[in-house]
């Protein structure tokens, strides 16, 4: 102090604590940037799984359900839904094909959603990572409405198979299908199980089209975001 030094020093102290703060924000501007991007990645990582599984989606319905259905049920729908003209009754080659084991067979038509990157995201709390929150409502619908109707419909149609497959078990072990086509109850029901699946193949290629609009809405964010 009796040399005149207090100024020097106190200058010099100012000067070290503005250096310190300085480095602390830059190295806080850095972590924030990692954990920025390591964010980004996270949420395309979700995205791209996402878009992946619904392709998976899509080729499950083009592949296996849609095309059972038209290719096995066609003849079932042709006559049932023409009784009233009496050709089932009178000819035994379409009543083979119509009272055939596949009517009252599931497999095969049945969708089964892939949840595993949606189930990840939820369970995980990190929806909000996805930063498109009109994309992520969308996916959110897809599987919280319409992948859970599908779900239901199809346990519906298993119940109905399953009930009618009991109701009609001596008929169908010990009667031939000529006599059992006599049944016009078994008919009903046959033809109530029918449009069953009718109904949820509408549904399948209704769910269908909710996917290909995400899908298309993904590719562009991901390709946004490149």
């Amino acid at each position: 102090m009796e040399k005149n030094k207090t100024g020097k020093y106190l200058k010099y102290a100012i000067g070290e604590i503005v250096l310190v703060v300085i480095g602390i924000l830059i190295a806080l501007s850095i972590n924030n940037w990692n954990e920025e991007k390591k964010l980004w990645k996270l949420e395309r990582t979700y995205l791209l799984g996402i878009l992946d599984d619904l392709k998976t989606d899509t080729t499950k319905i083009n592949n296996v359900v849609i095309p059972y259905f038209l290719d096995d049920h066609k003849v079932n729908h042709r006559y049932l839904d023409s009784l009233d003209t009496h050709n089932l009754l009178t000819n035994e080659s379409l009543v083979e094909k119509v009272i055939a084991p596949y009517s009252m067979s599931n497999s095969g038509l049945s969708f089964h959603p892939t949840y595993g990157t949606y189930n990840e995201i939820i369970s995980q709390g990190n929806s909000g990572l996805i930063k498109d929150k009109e994309l992520f409502n969308a996916i959110q619908e897809l599987y919280e409405v319409d992948y859970k109707r599908n779900n239901e419909h199809s346990a519906r149609r298993d119940k109905l198979t399953d009930n009618i497959r009991l109701k009609y078990a001596y008929e169908f072990k010990y009667l031939t299908k000529m006599q059992q086509v006599q049944n016009k109850q078994l008919l009903a029901d046959l033809f109530l199980l029918l449009q069953t699946k009718r109904q949820y193949v509408r549904l399948v290629r209704r769910i269908e089209n909710e996917i290909v609009a995400i899908i298309k809405k993904l590719e562009k964010q991901l390709t946004y975001n490149d």
